[in-house]
């Protein structure tokens, strides 16, 4: 099962008619301005607010953006795909300042771009992004020669250029290749304190898709003391499962946030953590997993990113999709992978129980990115500060990527709740 074909980080930013649509990524970032508006455009922000901008390497000129992480000095990353022609697209890197300019200091002109020539055929598609304790620039998605497609990380130095100590040459591709079609995504990366590579998405094993997990040495080959071989899958039983976001605990624990689809065909957030050797954590809800929904009619409710609050609880955000509305949903768990029922109905709360948020929510925040540190912001009212990367629609005569910053809004919990 290909995880694009379901509203996931990626899909809801893929539009392959060029004329009608253009992706926005939009970083929400915390604005001192009190009387801003939470949702508005920050006009300060790039030329009026928005950053346009292209690759323009040849076929119809598609280029999505996908993920974007922030530097420590407030720099940009956006990750996603350069069309090169045909069907084939490599990955797409550019690097904003934090006033929404192209940095001219990256790459050539503020962009580069990474091939994985697999075969005749290839295409390549970032997904997301992590910057390591030396400013250096994990990217981490997906290349394909038409019949499979496997993990692809590539690692870029401070400038923009392939560091060629990962790997030999800046590039890796890890194979799961464990049944029918070899489809293999990657769709969220972390890098621990210690410089290992963890990345996380999908791979096809059998019937069924599973979350997918790979850690990698600084050096770019497969970490042996992770699952033994480097990689492992997690399986939530016959149904099929996708990993969107990851976090990294303090004590090296690796949680995995997504969604679950079980026999009804509709599907649930889906939450498991590892211990830092790949294993399952049995003290993480009795299996090291859990999947809940939120109950809105008949929704599909995907999970698409985790972070840790102040506290040590697990918040993992998405959307929250029924025949009649989109919205976002977060649910908070306890340490112990239990749903924290101290916090909104049973340890969740979707768009519909903040008044005033759920049109800007709907519009602005359904790829549910938090915090590139991973750790959410928790205000001494006990208000969560959710900012990260928005993917949302638009039109333009030609596909290109759109850089926006909005002012936030903070998420609280019920009166009396902590």
């Amino acid at each position: 099962m290909d995880p694009q074909s379901s509203p996931t980080r990626s899909s809801l930013s893929r539009h392959h008619h060029c004329s009608l649509s253009i992706v926005l990524a939009a970083q929400l970032f915390a604005m001192a301005a009190a009387e801003a508006q939470p949702g508005l455009i920050d006009q300060n922000f790039g030329d009026g607010g928005a950053a346009v901008e292209f690759f323009d390497l040849g076929g119809q000129f598609t280029d999505i953006a996908n993920g974007m992480t922030l530097q420590p000095d407030g720099k940009a990353v956006l990750v996603g795909s350069a069309d090169i022609g045909g069907i084939e697209a490599d990955f797409g890197v550019m690097r904003f300042t934090a006033n929404g300019f192209l940095d001219l200091s990256f790459g050539f002109g503020g962009k580069t771009t990474v091939a994985f020539d697999l075969a005749m055929v290839n295409s390549a598609t970032a997904n997301d992004a992590a910057i390591d304790a030396n400013g250096r620039i994990v990217v981490a998605g997906w290349a394909s020669n038409v019949t499979s497609a496997d993990f692809a990380i590539a690692r870029l130095d401070p400038f923009g250029v392939l560091d060629t100590t990962f790997d030999g040459d800046g590039r890796a591709i890890v194979a799961f290749d464990l049944g029918l079609d070899d489809t293999d995504f990657a769709t969220s990366v972390a890098v621990q304190p210690d410089g290992k590579i963890v990345v996380a998405g999908s791979a096809t094993t059998g019937p069924n898709t599973e979350m997918a997990v790979t850690r990698l040495n600084v050096d770019g080959s497969l970490d042996t003391t992770f699952s033994d071989d480097g990689r492992t899958t997690v399986s939530f039983g016959a149904i099929d499962s996708v990993c969107l976001g990851i976090l990294i605990q303090p004590n090296g624990s690796i949680v995995l946030a997504g969604w679950a689809e079980p026999l009804s065909s509709l599907r649930d957030f889906a939450v498991a953590r590892l211990l830092p050797n790949g294993l399952p954590d049995a003290t993480f809800n009795g299996s090291g997993q859990n999947t809940f929904g939120f109950g809105v009619g008949l929704s599909d409710d995907f999970g698409q990113n985790v972070a840790l609050d102040d506290d040590g609880r697990i918040v993992v955000v998405g959307v929250v999709v029924n025949a009649s509305s989109v919205t976002f949903g977060i649910a908070r768990l306890l340490p112990t992978g239990d749903l924290d029922t101290f916090f909104g109905s049973s340890g969740r709360s979707d768009g519909r129980h903040q008044p005033g948020l759920r049109r800007p929510v709907r519009c602005c925040t359904s790829a549910g990115r938090l915090d590139p540190g991973r750790r959410l912001n928790n205000q001494r009212n006990r208000r969560y500060q959710l900012r990260g990367h928005a993917l949302a629609r638009g039109r333009h005569t030609r596909c290109g990527v759109r850089l926006l910053r909005l002012h936030h809004h903070r998420i609280r919990p019920r009166s009396g709740q902590p």
